[in-house]
Order: C-alpha cells, then sequence, then structure tokens
C-alpha cells in the first residue's frame, strides 16, 4: 500500500501550480498575439511541474518519487526548448539560421525519448534501492546520460539569455527594460536552486525552484500582457488620434462638397447663362443671312444685342455733320428723342482704338458722361462697329444699375460688334447688289425692246408706208403687203406680251413647277394665238427641289422659241417614273441647225448647266423647215 505525507510545502507548490494554470488559461485566451501560444504552453508545463513537484514530496514510494523526478526533467527540457521559441516571437528575431530550430528539437526529443524510456536502460538516473532518504527532496544516483541532460539544459539556458542580451543592446525605452526583466526571471529559479543547494543542509527545508519557475512563468506573462496593454493604449489612441483626424477630414469634406455644389451651381448658372449668350450671337449670325432693308436689319440686331447682354437699353450712332457728335439712328429698349440726353453721342467718351469701353458710375477714375446718369443708367459700353477698315457707327450698351464686368462678357460684346458689322456690310451690299440687278434688268429689257418690239413697230411703220404707196400705184397687189404687216405685228405683239409677263413674273422659289408652267402658257402663247400644251404623266415624280431647274430650262426654251421660231403650236410633256425623268419642249417653228449655233447663244449652255446639275443629260433636236425638241432626260437610281 502506497504511503503519501501531505505538509505546507505540498500546499506552497499546489498553489504555485494553480496559479501557473491560470496564467496558461488567461494566455491562451490571447493565443492570437504573437508568441502568446508558446507562452501558454510554457505555463502549463510549469504548472504540470509544480504539481508533480508536489506529488514527489509528498509521496513515500522510492519508485513513484523516480517516476515524478523524472518527469520534472523533462518537463525542464520542454520549458526551456520552447522558451527560446518564445523569446525569437515575441522580439521578431528572425535573423537565426534556417535548420536551428528544426535540429534544436530533434535533440529535444532525443533526450525526451532517452528520459521516458530511463527505467530501461538506466542511463538518466540509476537504480534505487528502498531505505530511509530526505522527505522534503530525493537525489536519484545520476546515470552517465544526466551529464549531457545537464549540460543540454545549460545550452538552452545560454542560448535564451544570449537572445535576450541581443535584444538589450538593440531597443531601447520599454522593449529593452522588458528584456532585462526577463533575463532576471529566467534566472530567478536556477538562482533558487544554487542557494538552496549552498545552504546549510535542510535550512530551508523547501526547494525554491517550483516557486521560481511560477514566478518566472508569471513575469513572462506579466511582460507581455503589459506590453498588450501598452499596445492597445496605444493602439487606442491612435484610434483616437484617426478619429480625430476622420473628424476633421469629415468636416473638410463637408465643407468642399458644400463649397462644391456652390460652385456647381454657380458653374450651371454661367453655362445657362453663356448658353443664352452663345444663342443670342447665333441668332445675330442666322440673322445676316436675312434679305431685309438696312433699317429693319438694325432694329432687329440692337434687340437681340439687349437681350443678349441683359441691358436696359441699345442704341446705335452713326457720324454727323458735326465733328464732335454722333447721332442715335436706332435704339431698343428706350426711345431716343430729338434733343434728349442720349440723341447724341460725344467722341471723347470713345476710345482711340476698336476696344470696347465699359463705364460705371463711382467704380472707376474715368469721368462718368453726364448725359448718361442724366438719362438713368449707372453703367454704359460703347463699341466701334468695323469690318474691313471700314466704320460703319458706333453701338451703346446702357444699364439702370451699375455692372461688373467679366472678361468673356467684355469678348462676347466685341463679338456681337464684328458680327454687327458683318450683318451692316452684307444688307449694304445687297442694297448694292439689288440696285445692279435692277439697272442690268432695265438695260435688258430695254436691249429686248430695242431688239425685238422697237423694231417690229419699225417694221410696221416701213410696211404701213409700203402698203399706201401700193395703194396709191398698185391696188391689185396689196394683199400680200398687208399680210406682211399683219405677221409683223403679230410678231411685235408675242414680244410685248413676253415683256409684260416677265415684268410681273412670280419668283421660281415661290411656284410649284405645273402652275408657273401653266401660267405661263395661259398669259404669253395662247394670247400670242400659239396653240400651247402641257403633258404632265401620272406616273412621274420628282423632288421638288427640282423644281426651279426644271422650270428655268422650260421658260429658256419657251423664250427661244416665242422670240426666234415663228411657231404656232408648242407643246410641253413631262413623263417618266420614280427611277427616270424626261422633259421636252417641242415646236413646229422653222427650226435651225444647232451646229450654226455660237457656244452659249439661245441660252443653251445655261440650260446644259442646269440639266447637269440634277445629274441629267440636254439634248437639242432640230434642223431647219422641221420644227424643234429640247429634249432632257435624268436617271434617279
Amino acid at each position: 500500500m502506497v504511503a503519501w505525507e501531505f505538509n505546507s510545502t505540498i500546499y506552497l507548490y499546489i498553489l504555485a501550480s494553480l496559479v501557473t494554470l491560470v496564467a496558461a488559461w488567461i494566455n491562451w485566451q490571447e493565443r492570437n498575439q504573437p508568441g502568446l501560444i508558446k507562452l501558454a504552453i510554457i505555463m502549463f508545463l510549469i504548472s504540470l511541474w509544480a504539481s508533480f513537484s508536489a506529488l514527489e514530496v509528498s509521496a513515500q514510494d522510492v519508485g513513484l518519487k523516480m517516476f515524478f523526478i523524472l518527469w520534472e526533467g523533462l518537463f525542464t527540457l520542454l520549458f526551456n526548448t520552447l522558451l527560446i521559441n518564445f523569446i525569437c516571437e515575441y522580439f521578431e528575431i528572425n535573423d537565426l539560421p534556417r535548420h536551428f530550430f528544426p535540429v534544436l528539437w530533434m535533440i529535444t526529443f532525443g533526450f525526451f525519448i532517452m528520459g521516458v524510456s530511463n527505467p530501461l536502460h538506466h542511463l538518466a538516473y540509476g537504480e534505487v534501492n528502498a531505505g530511509p532518504f530526505m522527505k522534503d527532496i530525493f537525489v536519484p544516483p545520476h546515470g552517465p546520460l544526466f551529464s549531457l541532460w545537464t549540460v543540454y539544459q545549460l545550452i538552452l539556458l545560454g542560448i535564451s539569455l544570449f537572445l535576450i542580451l541581443l535584444v538589450i543592446r538593440s531597443t531601447v525605452g520599454w522593449q529593452r527594460n522588458n528584456a532585462v526583466l526577463l533575463a532576471v526571471g529566467i534566472m530567478l529559479p536556477y538562482s533558487s536552486y544554487v542557494v538552496y543547494r549552498l545552504l546549510p543542509e535542510n535550512a530551508l527545508g523547501i526547494n525554491l525552484m517550483p516557486i521560481g519557475f511560477s514566478f518566472l512563468g508569471l513575469i513572462i506573462s506579466g511582460i507581455v500582457f503589459t506590453d498588450l496593454r501598452r499596445v492597445v493604449v496605444q493602439q487606442t489612441e491612435q484610434l483616437r488620434t484617426t478619429i480625430r483626424g476622420l473628424e476633421g477630414e469629415i468636416y473638410t469634406r463637408g465643407l468642399l462638397e458644400k463649397h462644391l455644389f456652390e460652385v456647381q451651381d454657380t458653374l450651371a448658372r454661367q453655362m445657362a447663362d453663356q448658353t443664352q449668350k452663345l444663342a443670342g450671337l447665333y441668332e445675330m449670325i442666322l440673322l445676316s443671312g436675312k434679305s431685309l432693308p438696312l433699317q429693319s436689319v438694325l432694329e432687329q440686331s440692337l434687340e437681340r444685342i439687349r437681350i443678349t447682354l441683359d441691358c436696359s437699353a441699345v442704341c446705335y450712332y452713326e457720324s454727323t455733320n458735326e465733328m464732335n457728335l454722333l447721332a442715335c439712328s436706332v435704339s431698343n429698349g428706350i426711345e431716343v428723342m430729338e434733343g434728349s440726353q442720349l440723341a447724341t453721342l460725344k467722341f471723347e467718351w470713345l476710345p482711340n482704338n476698336s476696344n470696347v469701353i465699359a463705364r460705371v458710375d463711382g467704380r472707376v477714375p474715368d469721368d462718368f458722361p453726364a448725359e448718361i446718369r442724366q438719362a438713368g443708367f449707372l453703367t454704359c459700353t460703347t463699341k466701334l462697329v468695323r469690318v474691313q477698315e471700314q466704320d460703319f457707327g458706333i453701338f451703346a450698351c446702357f444699364w439702370e444699375l451699375p455692372h461688373k464686368f467679366k472678361v468673356e462678357e467684355i469678348s462676347l460684346i466685341g463679338a456681337l460688334s464684328d458680327e454687327l458689322g458683318v450683318i451692316l456690310q452684307n444688307a449694304q451690299m445687297r442694297e448694292l447688289t439689288s440696285y445692279d440687278a435692277t439697272q442690268h434688268e432695265r438695260r435688258r429689257l430695254a436691249r429686248d425692246l430695242h431688239d425685238s418690239v422697237v423694231q417690229s413697230l419699225h417694221s410696221l411703220v416701213f410696211t404701213a408706208d409700203i402698203a399706201r404707196k401700193t395703194a396709191e400705184t398698185k391696188p391689185d397687189s396689196l394683199k400680200s403687203t398687208l399680210d406682211h404687216l399683219s405677221a409683223s405685228a403679230q410678231l411685235a405683239l408675242r414680244e410685248m406680251r413676253l415683256l409684260l409677263y416677265e415684268l410681273r413674273l412670280v419668283s421660281a422659289d415661290e411656284i410649284h413647277f405645273v402652275e408657273a408652267i401653266q401660267t405661263r402658257l395661259d398669259a404669253v402663247e395662247r394670247r400670242a394665238n400659239v396653240q400651247a400644251k402641257l403633258v404632265i404623266s401620272e406616273t412621274v415624280v420628282w423632288p421638288h427641289e427640282w423644281d426651279r431647274e426644271l422650270y428655268s430650262i422650260t421658260m429658256e426654251a419657251l423664250n427661244n422659241s416665242l422670240k426666234h421660231s415663228r411657231s404656232t403650236q408648242v407643246e410641253v410633256t413631262v413623263e417618266g417614273d420614280d427611277q427616270h425623268l424626261e422633259l421636252n419642249i417641242s415646236d413646229n417653228g422653222k427650226g435651225f441647225s444647232p451646229a450654226d449655233v455660237r457656244r452659249g447663244g439661245l441660252g443653251l449652255s445655261t440650260m446644259t448647266e442646269r440639266a447637269e446639275r440634277l445629274g441629267g443629260q440636254l439634248k437639242i433636236l432640230s434642223s431647219p423647215g422641221s420644227g424643234t425638241i429640247i429634249n432632257m432626260s435624268v436617271n434617279m437610281s
């Protein structure tokens, strides 16, 4: 029967075991932190070592004591090896040789196996005979392996201290203090054992090495958790700093977003304003292409300028007989009466070049014109209207309130001035062109009257004179003379009707082709006793844009027939479908030889060009005495 003897030493060992076991459990809860898994295992081994020490002291059987002593040595071996691993991982020592830890653990497990199998070979501890022994500690006889075991334990202890010494040399502050404290803790259990062995026999009555190991475990745990607390505090402070920075960034971002929204709103308003101004400039450009009287062009231009610049009034000034004054000829937004403040503009208000001059009452050093202030305006701009070194006049814009001019607005005023100059130049050129066209048409009508009607009238007078003399001398031959007189009168009548039709002719752009030709045949050919016929096929179709060219070709052919062919019948036919069109103008007149007609004669070149613009061809079929056919064919596919 096994006998156990319990004393106060046993309770102290058990208390140390429980404390280190709790510390192992706490470390295991934080196993995600670097090195704490190994530290938890170390604390668990220390707890087992203290428990086995308590059992070894209390056991009265030599075999049990020997068993517990053996496992105490094995726990110490594992503890020292794991301690090196913990130091390297906790202090982040990564420059050891690659095979260091595998070799270390191979040696450790070799000693561990030899220790577990000691009852078979007794190389670590020799055989123990039953007999009296000390109650507080039992020292068995040591075998040859025990010395190697002890040396290896000291080597492991030296490696741990050497690694800690490297940490102490390479760190400062709290990290160095922790390394020093860890070195002291590692030496504590071994120092307590040495003190125990050096004191007189049984002076303490207890081996303090288990207590030393427990203190070592608690010191290591304290170092680690102090570091964790310090890290948590630092991270918390960093988090607070980060939060404060984020709050400041959020506030700044809020201000930036608010400013961005304001800028976006401002840009949107500016974009809408610029779009409106560009639309006004575009309307000015469109206005330059309209055929309107000069006064109407000016009025519409000033209205668009006033709307585009959002000003109160716009006036256009032209030079007067007085060298120092410009007179307002057109205004918009205000009625300028003769003798009023804005009726004249003084030259000294204007620049010496064509730049825009803007004046705001009370904001610029220039003297603000008193006449403009008296008219109720506090801001004005003036700009010379000029195109290709030709001065047309001055336009001035007025505002009732002070107005702040932007760079793009000044540029817009310059662009409006340039466009106004183009509009005025175009209107002026149209008037000159219209006058030239009128003079040209008058000369043409005079030429036609001279070439046709006047000559016909001379022929009538000459024939009538011959008829009078024939009636007196040769009454029998009077009939042929009267026939000639009648023919000349008919020809004069045809020429006169054609001229009258051309005088009241409507533009080809304003009338349908079929209606225009039918009107022409009714107004001219039929009244001139020419049988006229218009035939339009039901299957033929053509674009409305072709009407003008078809009309011009047909009119030129009809005019030639009426003036030169002396025909009594004329026919206009349009045939074809949606793929092909054929236009024929035929008469039964005297005909001619196309080869004898000079290039461009009878308007043939003009008709040919018009046919080619439609993608067709023009043919002339005629010979003397057999009438004439003008044929135009177009393939629309």
